[in-house]
């Protein structure tokens, strides 16, 4: 057989008018009738109503839908193939992915729902309106909407002008550990309680031109893989950082907006973790600061603009030593904070309207540099506490109270 069924589930939905193969000229009542008939690989179109879908489909299928044509899952692609113009949709009958793809396949102007995966299952690949599972080596998704999360296993899957939203796992997009290549190009990402997309371990995920809006604990979570995200917008995340990197993994963002989050705008964490920002906007975060670099990780800051943070623009924490360059920082509590045990270089920033210092050093790192920053309209241009040294030359400060401030046992080179 070319399908595989529940006993008796085949006649559970009927189509209003069948399913026709123009290169026979064929019209079968229901899609299980035609999957009997034809060969792999015959094209197939869904008249407009409902198709109940096998559980399998044990062949190629390429399968196009008119208007109103609805395939009624959950079933697994086997052995790939293409669906164009579908509604898909999971079945109370049954439970999993709306639509599981096992081999290489093409999904384009499709519809993919699992809401009745949500009533039952938390967290689970139950909930999933697509699983692109590991043996699908090259998938594309083109011009889809996808209610209910995406799990990608496959090593090559490609999102295109596709929309993502609602309920079931962890993100709207879930990269699972060692995916090779995973793209989203034009996307929309929304309105998920958990992250817009979570990559996992050695998994590498590029992001061009998409928008990440309203999602719960951070909008892009990397754990060990590495994401580059381009000419994109982060927008309205409800808790955590919007952006967040951690256990050695590697985030590049450029020329992206992160605006209006309710927390820190980018966060490094851990050891050989890298975090990397570039003509990028960070700005109105509800608390947190801008970018906070911690844990030994490392970060690589220029030419952005971060705005409006209560707590502070750039935050290091102990153990990292990033490059901060040309950067515009604005209306924080402090511009640039270095806590005790940080280094890195501060250079050519360009730094105003910090309620306490625009730069504060509590480290005394033998890599710690502040040269060239042009400070104004600060309490204090650059405050050295207790502890705090390192570099500082040609910097420039103006229309600040006190231009720079030493307190206890502080001995900066060169202020």
């Amino acid at each position: 057989n070319n399908c595989a069924c529940l006993p008796g589930h085949e006649k559970a939905v009927h189509a209003m008018n069948g399913v026709y193969c123009e290169q026979s000229g064929t019209t079968w009542s229901t899609l299980i009738e035609a999957l009997a008939t034809v060969d792999p690989g015959t094209p197939l179109l869904l008249r407009k109503g409902r198709h109940q879908a096998p559980s399998r489909f044990n062949m190629q299928v390429f399968l196009t839908g008119e208007a109103g044509a609805e395939l009624i899952g959950p079933t697994i692609m086997a052995y790939g193939g293409s669906l164009q113009g579908l509604l898909i949709s999971s079945s109370s009958l049954r439970h999993g992915p709306a639509l599981e793809l096992r081999g290489d396949s093409k999904i384009a102007d499709c519809v993919l729902s699992n809401r009745q995966g949500w009533a039952k299952n938390a967290n689970n690949v139950l909930t999933a309106a697509l699983r692109v599972g590991s043996s699908a080596t090259a998938t594309t998704l083109l011009s889809c909407t996808c209610d209910g999360f995406v799990l990608v296993e496959g090593p090559h899957t490609s999102f295109r002008d596709s929309t993502f939203s609602g309920l079931g796992g962890r993100a709207c997009v879930e990269v699972c550990a060692g995916v090779v290549a995973c793209t989203l190009t034009g996307c929309t990402l929304r309105d998920h309680p958990g992250a817009a997309v979570l990559v996992r371990r050695r998994a590498c995920v590029e992001i061009v031109g998409t928008s990440l809006e309203r999602c719960g604990w951070s909008s892009i979570e990397c754990i060990g893989g590495t994401v580059t995200l381009k000419a994109s917008r982060v927008l309205q995340t409800s808790s955590g950082s919007a952006l967040v990197v951690r256990e050695g993994g590697r985030l590049e963002c450029e020329d992206c907006q992160v605006h209006d989050n309710a927390s820190t705008g980018a966060e490094a964490c851990g050891a050989a973790t890298q975090l990397l920002i570039r003509r990028s906007s960070l700005r109105d975060g509800a608390s947190g600061v801008g970018v906070l670099c911690w844990q030994e990780a490392q970060a690589d800051i220029q030419e952005t603009t971060i705005d409006s943070y209560p707590l502070a623009g750039i935050d290091v924490g102990d153990g990292s030593s990033p490059v901060v360059v040309g950067n515009t920082i604005r209306k924080s509590k402090t511009g640039i904070l270095v806590c005790k045990g940080a280094g890195g270089h501060y250079k050519a920033n360009r730094i105003s309207a910090a309620e306490r210092a625009g730069i504060e050093c509590h480290s005394s790192h033998e890599e710690l540099h502040v040269h060239e920053n042009k400070i104004d309209g600060c309490d204090i241009g650059i405050l050295f506490l207790a502890g705090g040294g390192g570099r500082c030359a040609a910097n420039r400060v103006q229309t600040c109270r006190v231009g720079i401030e030493l307190r206890g046992a502080s001995s900066p080179e060169g202020a």
